[in-house]
């Protein structure tokens, strides 16, 4: 009877984390450090030789996807979480579907509320001798007799003001090649129950969705061991991932006897690794013409040697092969992302 009543454990505790915590200078963020995110003004950059200037920013993370090299910042991270919502953003235009200069969008909840997500649907009001004292808040709009359409689903989560993407003073770089890459800079400014707030417009259609409902995709990441964080190496991201900006955290356990490529002349991507405890083979420096495949897990790192690098490798850098690997070694988290990918 005692064993009848017993409620049995608890369900774990639902958990939500924005750009504004990655500021903080501990936690533990669905298995994310603070410095793994988010790169203080002032402080080294993560994957390459620097410091971090013009405000906090967003770390681009090394990535592939359809084998090509890719980068990606993540922006909110849910653990033992719902859904995340989409809420409608309000754009206000003129009569004619024209912006007018100094209005703000307006946005129905800020970071605190439970309803947040950084998944928007565009909802365009066309409005009469709009004016950017207009609408403030959402009473404003909700009571405001004008013209509505709905458009796309957009990625501009709510960011501290002056958040950017991490880089030095030439930039942002991303992290494989160190190639120079156009991202936004910094964030704009729109208005939340009266109060402005600050967000970084990732993009339009960065999400698929059926009506209100987000499309979830994997996205894996390498971690030594299983209930590790993930390692600083290249994440296998889903295909088109532009399009697939809501995704699952799926840890794979790094096979005995694979390795990641580092280039000899990538010492400071060597010295993240070894101090995850990570063996990194010592390569010629021929390879180095081949930064591409920098961060990218091989089964054979016998391959370095190989004359016919990188064909000779066996790449753990789609999702197909890494689904190909025993069940043990690929664990589905109940961690989700929102992560805005940069392409070449």
């Amino acid at each position: 009877m005692l064993a009848a009543c017993n409620p049995g454990p608890a369900a774990p505790l639902a958990k939500a984390w924005t750009a504004r915590d990655f500021s903080k200078p501990t936690g533990d963020f669905g298995g994310f450090l603070p410095s793994e995110l988010m790169s203080l003004e002032g402080a080294p950059l993560r994957f390459q030789p620097g410091i971090q200037e013009g405000g906090n920013g967003l770390i681009l993370l090394p990535a592939v996807a359809d084998r090509a090299v890719a980068s990606f910042i993540i922006t909110d991270i849910w653990q033992n979480h719902p859904e995340p919502w989409v809420q409608p953003v309000w754009v206000p235009l003129d009569e004619n579907g024209a912006a007018v200069e100094g209005v703000s969008n307006v946005f129905p909840v800020d970071v605190d509320s439970t309803f947040y997500s950084p998944f928007w649907r565009a909802e365009l009001l066309f409005t009469p001798g709009l004016t950017p004292t207009t609408f403030r808040s959402g009473r404003e709009v909700l009571n405001a007799n004008v013209e509505r359409r709905s458009g796309a689903i957009i990625l501009c989560p709510i960011m501290p003001e002056g958040t950017g993407i991490a880089g030095d003073a030439s930039g942002a770089k991303e992290p494989i090649t160190l190639k120079p890459v156009k991202v936004p800079q910094t964030t704009t400014r729109a208005w939340v129950d009266g109060r402005a707030v600050a967000y970084f417009g990732v993009g339009i259609d960065r999400v698929q969705a059926d009506g209100q409902n987000l499309r979830e995709e994997l996205a894996y990441f390498f971690v030594s061991a299983a209930g590790q964080r993930p390692l600083p190496l290249a994440a296998v991201l889903p295909s088109e991932p532009t399009r697939n900006s809501l995704v699952r955290r799926v840890d794979i356990v790094i096979p005995k006897g694979a390795a990641p490529f580092v280039p000899s002349n990538r010492p400071e991507l060597k010295a993240l690794l070894e101090a995850r405890e990570v063996s990194v083979p010592v390569v010629n420096v021929a390879l180095d013409a081949f930064p591409e495949f920098a961060l990218r897990v091989a089964t054979n790192p016998a391959c370095f040697e190989d004359p016919a690098f990188p064909t000779a490798c066996d790449w753990l850098d789609t999702p197909a092969r890494l689904d190909s690997l025993p069940v043990d070694q690929r664990i589905v988290q109940d961690v989700q992302l929102a992560i805005g990918a940069v392409l070449p």
